[in-house]
């Protein structure tokens, strides 16, 4: 497979992107894991595949041979859980403003990497789908629902903030934003963290959240490539902050 590979510099030092065509839907599958076995992911806002470091060479040899999937990887692709690093979770948790008394919603809660990072006596209420992690949760002592968002939106009243790192899988991130905006009561703040790639995206879901974001005047703050490499992803992302009017 031929492929174009050369460094770009940005703010945050320099990058290597990878150019590989148009893909078919069968080849993007084939390649995708090799592209993140070397710690790249897809920038929708580049159109290029984005790698922190030079890896060209090893690229050659995987694209052509390809590579067996590991069970982390397996496990991550099917559940979407990427624990929210600790310096991301501050600012997201201290940019929401949390003041006590009030009540707090983390709607993917995971382990609790945000909320654990909420300082101030208030009511939190998380919401996890997989029994592992709920299970985690209330072992910390978090009011935890064991749903899905979606589901749990259904009956749930409204929140004075909310703090979220929603799923990115099929917009996931853009839909529980807009979704998790509807439980906010006025003057409460939601911060999410959610993929750059859904701000860029050309697709209705995109469309309609680029809308959504002009509409209620929300702040945009961009968090340094590779932040998410220890949690086992290199996708880009950003935190998105509403204020309700």
């Amino acid at each position: 497979m031929k492929f174009v590979f050369e460094p770009a510099h940005t703010p945050f030092g320099t990058i290597y992107l990878l150019d590989l065509g148009t893909l078919t839907d069968a080849e993007y599958d084939r390649v995708k894991p090799v592209i993140e076995f070397l710690n790249g992911h897809w920038s929708e806002r580049l159109h290029r595949f984005v790698f922190r470091t030079d890896v060209s060479s090893e690229l050659a040899v995987l694209l052509k041979t390809g590579i067996e999937t590991s069970e982390k990887y397996r496990y991550q692709e099917r559940t979407q859980f990427y624990p929210t690093p600790a310096s991301v979770a501050k600012r997201t948790v201290d940019l929401c403003d949390i003041k006590p008394g009030m009540k707090v919603l983390e709607p993917s809660a995971g382990k609790g990497r945000l909320v654990d990072q909420i300082v101030v006596s208030c009511e939190i209420t998380c919401v996890e789908p997989m029994p592992e992690n709920s299970s985690v949760l209330r072992g910390k002592g978090y009011r935890t629902f064991e749903l899905f968002f979606e589901d749990f939106a259904k009956t749930c009243g409204t929140f004075d903030r909310i703090v979220m790192n929603p799923p990115f899988s099929q917009q996931r991130d853009a839909l529980h934003v807009m979704l998790a905006y509807r439980l906010l009561r006025k003057g409460g703040i939601l911060t999410a963290i959610v993929s750059e790639n859904s701000l860029y995206y050309q697709t209705d879901i995109s469309d309609l959240f680029r809308c959504f974001l002009y509409d209620v005047d929300a702040e945009i703050e961009p968090i340094p490539f590779s932040a998410f490499e220890e949690s086992g992803t290199m996708i880009d992302t950003v935190i998105i902050r509403i204020v309700k009017k």
